[in-house]
């Protein structure tokens, strides 16, 4: 459910029209979207209450920290292979 918020947050902030994303995203992406869509649109308040009251949310925050970091590093260097790799692994 975080992850639904923050990819919303991210691309209001970026001023991304939904249309825009057909030209460069996936199925799965776009169904991502419209399901992003159809929780906030239809009850905000109670997805609000849900991650707010997570008593997991600050590791969940920390986690989210801790792997924009690192993939804000690969990205900066440019580094397809680490990325590749990264994206491949399975836990």
């Amino acid at each position: 459910m975080k992850d639904i918020l923050i990819m919303d947050l991210v691309l209001r902030d970026m001023k991304v029209k939904k249309s825009a994303l057909d030209t460069f995203s996936t199925s799965v992406f776009r169904t991502k979207v419209e399901f992003t869509d159809k929780i906030f649109d239809d009850n905000p308040a109670l997805y609000g209450t849900i991650i707010a009251e997570n008593p997991r949310i600050r590791r969940i925050i920390e986690a989210y920290r801790k792997h924009l970091l690192g993939l804000q590093d690969l990205l900066a260097k440019k580094d397809r292979k680490a990325l590749v790799d990264l994206i491949a692994k399975k836990s």
